[in-house]
């Protein structure tokens, strides 16, 4: 249903921290600041369905749950 074209669901000014919740089309969503730019990905914790944006930390180039302490790898 959303696979053309692209959508702004924030603007820049907007991303404050490292790891930011974005909610688009009733999924979560996480939008990553980092040295290269800002990447958005799913937010869903894939161990246990937790959103990652509230509290996860970047560890590299993995995400620690902040709830269980799961490292999900963010890749590319």
């Amino acid at each position: 249903m959303y696979d053309h074209g692209w959508y702004q669901v924030a603007f820049e000014h907007e991303l404050a921290d490292e790891v930011n919740p974005l909610g688009f089309a009733n999924r979560r969503w996480m939008g990553i600041k980092g040295p290269s730019g800002i990447r958005v990905l799913d937010a869903t914790c894939p161990h246990r369905g937790a959103h990652l944006a509230f509290g996860g930390k970047v560890l590299g180039e993995v995400l620690r749950c902040p709830f269980h302490g799961h490292a999900i790898g963010l890749g590319k």
